[in-house]
């Protein structure tokens, strides 16, 4: 018998499917807002069916063609909606963020001989969540400087990073690491930045594999960057770079600036989407905006994504962080609202849609 279960819980997804009376998917959906969704086991007969406690009957066959790969999805959050720096002040936020129904936690890791890896990592172990990280360029890096000095300084920087994840327990490090955030030379990329970017990219590849940890490079909106806007550009340094832990993190924010169709974005970077960013338009709660989830899931089953779903905002007032963001107001009530109810909405969309 295969078991494609998760614990019984408020919005847990189980592998059932009603066979008739309603909609299957409007039936989950139903079940899971009230909670009535129990385990469920899917054996590998033509047409398992097993009775619940209310007499319904269920074929546990299809139920993966519906949902995909559920047992597998993660639902993360970044904490800069919190904190600009993660440390052992900011250990408090674990239990809540596990409460909430996150399977992880997105960690900033700016200058990794500062991090405190083996602590934190061992703080999120014990809260039963897992970690990634995030990461950008400062103190004057770049991996596509016409400095070889300042190229060769990066990719130090950027294995030192990725040292301090595995050392926290992490196995995906994302961001936009090819040029500083907000760095614009006045013109458009050249081809010698597009084959420096190739270059040092593959040079972290020795890295990535000793330490298990993937990389997914960030396209970012053309307010924040030059050199990578766009999915199809994203998909094309993927290809160039043709290494099996370097892929392309896709961010709906940048996405829903930069692309005509968002879901067909995700199709494009396709076999390279190693990680989504799940934000809204507005960098509030994901599903209060216009950004069309309905179409971004379905991409995400054409494609057969079973990732990372990570929420990333900003807090409102943290500085030099929020300045990077662009956040000049309160987006929404409070910060927690964006992590919490959006949570909530995400698991709804990737049950139901």
């Amino acid at each position: 018998m295969n078991q494609y279960s998760l614990p019984v819980a408020p919005l847990a997804i189980s592998f059932c499917i009603r066979l008739k009376g309603v909609k299957p998917l409007a039936y989950l959906q139903e079940a899971l807002l009230q909670e009535r969704a129990d385990i469920v086991y899917a054996e590998t007969t033509d047409s398992p069916q097993r009775r619940d406690d209310n007499g319904l009957v269920y074929d546990c066959h299809v139920a993966k063609h519906y949902l995909g790969a559920a047992e597998d999805m993660k639902f993360g959050v970044n904490t800069l909606i919190w904190t600009a720096e993660f440390g052992h002040s900011e250990f408090a936020l674990l239990p809540t963020i596990k409460a909430a129904g996150f399977d992880g936690v997105e960690i900033p890791i700016f200058r990794p001989e500062k991090f405190a890896a083996s602590e934190v990592g061992r703080a999120i172990a014990e809260n039963d969540l897992e970690c990634t990280v995030c990461t950008v360029l400062v103190d004057g890096l770049n991996l596509i400087s016409d400095s070889a000095e300042t190229r060769l300084k990066t990719q130090i920087r950027l294995q030192d990073t990725i040292k301090a994840a595995a050392e926290m327990g992490a196995t995906t490090v994302v961001g936009p690491t090819y040029c500083p955030v907000g760095y614009f030379p006045g013109r458009r990329r050249t081809a010698d930045e597009w084959a420096w970017a190739i270059e040092g990219f593959q040079a972290l590849g020795d890295t990535l594999i000793a330490n298990g940890v993937t990389l997914a490079i960030e396209p970012l909106n053309r307010f924040e960057t030059y050199f990578l806007n766009t999915a199809a550009d994203g998909a094309a340094l993927a290809e160039q770079i043709d290494h099996p832990n370097i892929g392309i993190l896709f961010d709906t924010f940048h996405a829903n600036i930069e692309e005509k169709d968002i879901s067909a974005g995700f199709r494009t970077i396709g076999k390279h989407l190693k990680y989504v960013h799940t934000c809204e338009n507005d960098r509030g709660i994901p599903g209060s905006g216009h950004v069309e989830w309905e179409d971004i899931f379905r991409a995400l089953r054409d494609i057969e994504y079973d990732g990372w779903l990570t929420i990333e905002s900003f807090g409102f007032a943290l500085g030099d962080i929020s300045s990077a963001a662009s956040i000049w107001r309160d987006i929404e009530r409070s910060p927690d609202l964006i992590a919490f109810d959006g949570i909530q909405f995400l698991k709804r969309m990737y049950a139901t849609g």
